[in-house]
C-alpha cells in the first residue's frame, strides 16, 4: 500500500494570524442563555446520525423568532452553550469568516473576518472555535485531470488553505494551520484533537489546545465536502478520483479498508456520510453529465461492503452540491436529492423507498426529525415539515434565500436555519407546522371595504369553478403564503399587485388579466371587465400588496461567488 503512509509528522509551524485574517467586532458580552444546546458541538450536524434537536431549556415552549442579516452567503451552523456559530463563504473579504450570535435574543457577540471561504460547522469544544478555510477552484492543470475519471493526485483548493482555532468567547485567533489543499469538510473533535480530511487527501490529527500536528495519513482520493464521522476508533468519510469510501483506524492509524461506489461519477465528495445501525449510509452521483442519476448507498460498517444500492431518479446537474446529506433515525434514512428536487424516505435496512416529497427547488441539505415531523429546506428558499410517516407536507415557509449543504438545528420549538442570501433565522414552530410572522393590514374604509370582503370570499370559494377549484387550493392563507404544489412554487400573493401592469413579448399584461387566465385554468368561462366578481378579486388583491412584509427578516439578495 504505498500509496498511504501514517505516523509522518508535519513540520509546518503553527501561525497565529498573519495575513489568516482581516478583524472582527468586539465582543459584545456572552450568551443570555447558557444552558440552551449542548456545551459542544464535534462535528457536522452535531453527531453521527445528522439529527442536531435538542430540547427545550425552559419548562416552556422555547420558542424564538428572530433574524440576523450578514454580507454574504451562510453555511452551516453550530449551537453550544447558548450560542450559534456559522461560517460565511461569500467569496469576499466582507463576507468569509465565522459569526457568534446570541441563540435567544439574535445579538451579534462577534464577528471575525478571514481570508477565504468557511464551509465547515463551526466545531466547538474546549472553549474553542475549529473551522477550516478552502474554496471549491481547482489549479489549470488539475482542472483538466478532473475532467478525466480515471485521472489521480489532484488537488483542490487554490485560496488560503487552513484549519484555524478561534476563542469561542472573543473570536480571537488562537492558532493557524496552513494546508496543502482547501479545508471544507467539517472536522471532528475527540478527547482533545481534530481530526481532518482535506482536499490534498491527507486526513490529519491536530492537538486541538495548540494546533499540533500528531500524525497524518494520505489517501489516493481528494475530499471537497464529505465531513467525516468518528465512531469509535473509526473516521469514515468519502472521497472523490477515485470515488470511494474510506474507514481509518485512529488507533493504529492506518486504513481499515476502503470501497468503491459503484457507478459514481460525480458527488459522493460532497456527501457527509451518516451512520446507524452498524451502516454507513451516502449518495452520490450516477450515469452521465448529460443523464445524472441520484443514488443513495449503505455500507457495513465494520468491513465497507456494499448492502445496497437504491437508484433515486434522474433530473439535471446544479451548480456546486449535487446530493443531499443523510439523516438515520432508527430505521429510517431521510436524504434529498438536488437533481431530482425531492426528499426521500429509504427503510435503512433494505434502500426501499418509503415516501418522495416533491420540493419547488434542489434538496442538498440534511433535515432535521423530531416529535414526528421532518424538517429540511431547499434550494428555492422554503423551508417544510414533513409528515415523518408518510411524507406529507404539514406546512412550508418562505425564507427568501436558498438552503444548500447545511442543515437546520432544532431546539424545543425553534428551528436555526441559515440560508444563502446572508440570513440566519430563528424560526418558530406551531401545532400546524411554523408560525408565520406578520398580519394583514386594516380593511379599507367607506365603500371600498365591500369588494375586499367579497375577494376575499370568493378567494376561497370552489363552488363556481366546473373542476371544484378554488384560488385557495393553490395560494394558501388567502395568498399571504408561499407554497409548493407537486415540486411547484406557489408564490405568496403580497405585493404582486405592484407587478401590473407589466410589459410581455406578446404586450401588456393588466392585473385583470392575470386573474382572468387563473380563472381559466380553474375552468371558469371568461367574465365581463365589469363583473362584480372580476372586481372584487382585483380589489382584493391589491389590498393585500398595501400591506405587510413576508419574509422573516428584512434582508435582500446577495450578489456573491460563494462555494454553494
Amino acid at each position: 500500500m504505498a500509496w498511504w503512509r501514517w505516523g509522518r509528522w508535519l513540520a509546518i509551524p503553527a501561525v497565529a494570524g498573519l495575513g489568516w485574517w482581516m478583524g472582527s467586532t468586539s465582543a459584545a458580552g456572552g450568551p443570555s442563555q447558557p444552558e440552551l444546546g449542548p456545551p459542544a458541538f464535534v462535528g457536522y450536524a452535531g453527531n453521527a446520525e445528522h439529527n442536531p434537536a435538542y430540547p427545550s431549556p425552559t419548562a416552556s415552549p422555547w420558542r424564538r423568532a428572530w433574524t440576523v442579516d450578514t454580507p454574504g452567503a451562510l453555511q452551516q451552523a453550530s449551537l453550544a452553550g447558548g450560542v450559534i456559530y456559522v461560517g460565511g463563504d461569500g467569496g469576499t473579504s466582507s463576507s468569509n469568516g465565522v459569526y457568534a450570535i446570541d441563540a435567544k435574543s439574535g445579538r451579534m457577540l462577534w464577528h471575525r473576518s478571514l481570508a477565504n471561504m468557511v464551509m465547515t460547522t463551526p466545531v466547538v469544544a474546549e472553549g474553542m472555535v475549529f473551522v477550516g478555510l478552502g474554496n471549491q477552484q481547482f489549479s489549470a492543470a488539475d482542472q483538466a485531470k478532473v475532467q478525466h475519471l480515471k485521472s489521480r493526485g489532484i488537488v483542490r483548493g487554490t485560496g488560503a488553505n487552513a484549519w484555524m482555532a478561534l476563542d469561542a468567547a472573543t473570536g480571537a485567533v488562537l492558532w493557524t494551520r496552513p494546508t496543502r489543499g482547501e479545508d471544507m469538510p467539517t472536522p471532528v473533535y475527540a478527547h482533545g484533537v481534530l481530526y481532518t480530511v482535506n482536499g490534498s487527501g491527507d486526513v490529519v490529527a491536530y492537538w486541538a489546545k495548540t494546533g499540533t500536528p500528531l500524525w497524518s495519513l494520505r489517501i489516493p482520493s481528494y475530499v471537497s465536502m464529505s465531513s467525516p464521522v468518528l465512531v469509535g476508533d473509526n473516521l469514515i468519510f468519502a472521497g472523490a478520483h477515485p470515488y470511494r469510501l474510506y474507514s481509518v483506524n485512529l488507533a493504529q492509524r492506518r486504513l481499515n479498508w476502503r470501497a468503491a461506489i459503484p457507478g459514481a461519477f460525480a458527488g459522493a465528495d460532497d456527501c457527509s456520510v451518516a451512520v446507524g445501525g452498524g451502516r454507513i449510509y451516502l449518495e452520490a452521483t450516477t450515469g452521465t453529465q448529460r443523464h445524472p442519476q441520484a443514488t443513495a448507498y449503505a455500507y457495513a460498517l465494520s468491513t465497507g461492503r456494499l448492502l445496497w444500492k437504491t437508484a433515486l431518479g434522474g433530473g439535471s446537474l446544479v451548480r456546486d452540491i449535487e446530493v443531499g446529506a443523510p439523516t438515520v433515525i432508527g430505521k429510517t434514512v431521510y436524504l434529498g436529492s438536488a437533481i431530482t428536487h425531492r426528499l426521500y424516505a429509504l427503510d435503512a435496512a433494505t434502500g426501499q423507498v418509503r415516501w418522495a416529497f416533491p420540493a419547488a427547488g434542489p434538496i442538498s441539505a440534511s433535515p432535521v426529525v423530531a416529535g414526528g415531523r421532518v424538517y429540511v429546506g431547499d434550494g428555492a428558499g422554503l423551508l417544510y415539515a414533513l409528515d415523518a410517516r408518510t411524507g406529507r407536507l404539514v406546512d412550508s415557509l418562505d425564507l427568501g434565500g436558498p438552503m444548500a449543504a447545511d442543515f437546520p438545528i432544532l431546539v424545543g420549538q425553534t428551528l436555526y436555519q441559515p440560508e444563502e442570501n446572508g440570513q440566519l433565522a430563528a424560526v418558530p414552530l406551531a401545532p400546524s407546522g411554523f408560525v408565520h410572522s406578520g398580519g394583514l393590514p386594516p380593511l379599507p374604509r367607506g365603500p371600498a371595504q365591500g369588494p375586499v370582503m367579497q375577494g376575499a370570499r370568493l378567494f376561497q370559494d370552489a363552488g363556481w369553478s366546473p373542476r371544484h377549484l378554488a384560488c385557495s387550493s393553490c395560494h394558501l392563507a388567502g395568498g399571504t403564503r408561499a407554497a409548493v404544489r407537486d415540486g411547484v412554487l406557489v408564490p405568496s400573493l403580497i405585493g404582486a399587485a405592484s407587478r401590473f401592469p407589466e410589459v410581455t413579448p406578446s404586450g401588456v399584461r393588466t392585473l385583470t388579466a392575470q386573474i382572468e387566465n387563473c380563472l381559466g385554468a380553474m375552468g371558469i368561462q371568461p367574465l365581463a371587465q365589469d363583473d362584480p366578481r372580476l372586481l372584487a378579486l382585483d380589489a382584493y388583491l391589491r389590498w393585500l400588496s398595501s400591506g405587510f412584509p413576508q419574509q422573516l427578516g428584512t434582508s435582500q439578495p446577495h450578489s456573491h461567488a460563494g462555494g454553494c
